[in-house]
């Protein structure tokens, strides 16, 4: 079971470094996981992809990743806006 922080957020939307580890900082990500692991997670349909507000930012659905984390995502249940 995944311990949900209080620095996560239940809804809205987040960033990456709150999502996945930084080697750099050493700070802990929500899910624990490596960036390389993360975005694998992507590419193999596990992960929700992320929304690209800007060309140099990407976010995704705290309610996409909590649900990623327990194994219940999927793309058809997220109400994520669309790639752009």
């Amino acid at each position: 079971m995944v311990d949900y922080s209080d620095d996560f957020p239940q809804t809205g939307y987040v960033r990456g470094r709150q999502i996945y580890n930084d080697p750099k900082t050493g700070k802990r990500g929500f899910t624990g996981l490596s960036r390389a692991t993360w975005y694998q997670g992507i590419k193999d349909g596990i992960f929700p992809p992320p929304f690209k507000p800007t060309p140099m930012t990407s976010v995704w659905r705290a309610e996409d990743v909590r649900a990623a984390i327990e194994g219940k995502y999927t793309a058809e249940t997220s109400k994520q806006e669309p790639r752009h």
